[in-house]
């Protein structure tokens, strides 16, 4: 509350109607705590508790609100500093700006910012991302991942692992994937821009990240296209039947390759499982070859066999003849 005793009762000899320190340092605690305001600056004040603290303010009224903006205490601002402070906010107040607003506005600027920078310091990086990635998927994918990941020609770990999964740019992105593509390896770049996309997707769905406003950059960035498809790539009949020939006219000690590349010819199957196939998973009156788990690239994850029926030409010819040629182990 506001003293009213008039203020030449507590500082006399004003000059310019401006204080001077001294006169400041001999006001004395009342039993109320009260306000002197200085003459010749409109709103600026010191307010005197009942214990003797001297605090500088700034009072003034704006659309019909009082408002009061700390300017500091006495014995650490100096009298010149909480009169040149007090002056700025007169001056704003004539702009038609509220000072206790833009204050406001301020801290709430700087708050923002720092709850921003913080953030940005512990945001994910892209070698993290990388690294969750590969411990959530079967180990065998996550080995052909990290190959992507770690090429020679392109290694992102490297590259841009230190970046901030948040800055991470589409130019980046096809910095990355250029790598392969300028050298002809569109299928490289195929390969690495899926694993990338799965870890930048699996990112942000793991919510210690953060990531739940963040768009994944690799939604507008297309799949390398390939200058010849090798999926596409067919052999013609003229081709098959060279191939063929030059099989049966091959040297005696290459049977079992001979054998495993007819089978591949006419059973299409993968060539790892081809080249494991044994006696015992053969039925050549039933005309069929039961693959098991262990040899069955989708079997060593579900624990399910496979079944290929054999045409009439591998059942009745040489080539599955166990006197012909050795396929795995068991003969």
């Amino acid at each position: 509350m506001t003293n009213k005793r008039k203020q030449s009762a507590r500082i006399n000899g004003t000059q310019n109607g401006k204080w001077k320190s001294a006169q400041l340092s001999s006001l004395q605690p009342e039993e109320k705590e009260y306000w002197e305001c200085e003459p010749a600056s409109k709103g600026f004040c010191v307010r005197v508790s009942i214990s003797g603290k001297k605090t500088y303010m700034f009072r003034y009224n704006n659309l019909g609100k009082r408002r009061y903006i700390n300017l500091g205490d006495y014995t650490t601002v100096s009298l010149k500093d909480a009169r040149m402070e007090a002056q700025g906010y007169i001056l704003q107040l004539d702009k038609g700006i509220d000072p206790y607003l833009e204050i406001q506005r301020t801290k709430q600027a700087e708050k923002e910012e720092s709850i921003r920078q913080k953030d940005a310091q512990n945001a994910v990086t892209v070698e993290e991302v990388l690294n969750h990635y590969l411990t959530t998927i079967a180990p065998s994918s996550a080995k052909n991942a990290e190959t992507k990941f770690r090429n020679s020609h392109c290694n992102v770990y490297r590259l841009i692992g230190g970046m901030k999964l948040k800055d991470v740019t589409e130019d980046d992105l096809w910095g990355l994937l250029d790598r392969h593509t300028n050298r002809g390896k569109q299928s490289e770049a195929a390969r690495l821009r899926s694993y990338m996309k799965a870890a930048f997707n699996k990112a942000k769905k793991h919510r210690p990240f953060k990531l739940s406003r963040w768009s994944n950059p690799f939604l507008n960035i297309e799949k390398p296209e390939e200058s010849e498809n090798v999926h596409d790539r067919a052999l013609s009949s003229e081709e098959i039947r060279d191939f063929w020939t030059l099989l049966d006219e091959s040297d005696e000690a290459l049977l079992g390759v001979r054998a495993v590349l007819k089978l591949l010819l006419i059973l299409g199957q993968r060539v790892e499982e081809t080249s494991k196939m044994k006696w015992s998973s053969l039925d050549l009156d039933a005309g069929v070859w039961d693959i098991p788990p262990a040899d069955n690239k989708t079997g060593k994850r579900t624990g399910k066999g496979h079944v290929v029926p054999l045409p009439l030409l591998v059942c009745i010819s040489r080539i599955t003849s166990p006197n012909h040629g050795s396929f795995g182990q068991d003969r």
